[in-house]
């Protein structure tokens, strides 16, 4: 994964809920960041998020307007190879799409109905000179 100044991810935080990280890298930190560290904040993190919506319900939700709601305030938290600051505020509301794929393997053609085709092409095609595929 490639890293840059500013990565957009969303955290699963429920089977319905997202929270959107904003991950903002100064430009002399872009070069050693890498999925290993990432994977480390995001534990560190994982265990400091919910501390921090309890200890700031206002600046997450609640009946105030965003201008009038609590700005979050910024914690640090020291890794052994790395730190990171980290706080909550408010946002427009999210929709995430999340797709499911099912692949199906196409019918199974036999050499009978192989030939039939190609033989039909042929004859579509006599008149214009042109083979098919």
């Amino acid at each position: 994964m490639r890293f840059s100044t500013r990565n957009t991810y969303y955290l699963r935080i429920s089977a319905n809920a997202i929270l959107p990280l904003y991950l903002y890298l100064d430009e002399k930190h872009v070069d050693w960041m890498n999925e290993r560290v990432f994977q480390h904040v995001l534990e560190d993190l994982r265990l400091k998020i919910p501390e921090k919506l309890a200890s700031e319900p206002d600046s997450h939700h609640g009946p105030l307007s965003s201008s009038g709601a609590k700005k979050g305030s910024m914690d640090v938290h020291r890794g052994e190879t790395y730190q990171f600051g980290y706080l909550l505020r408010r946002t427009d509301p999210h929709a995430v799409l999340i797709k499911t794929r099912n692949f199906v393997a196409a019918p199974k053609t036999t050499a009978r109905n192989a030939l039939s085709a190609q033989g039909s092409c042929f004859q579509a095609n006599e008149t214009t000179k042109t083979t098919c595929p």
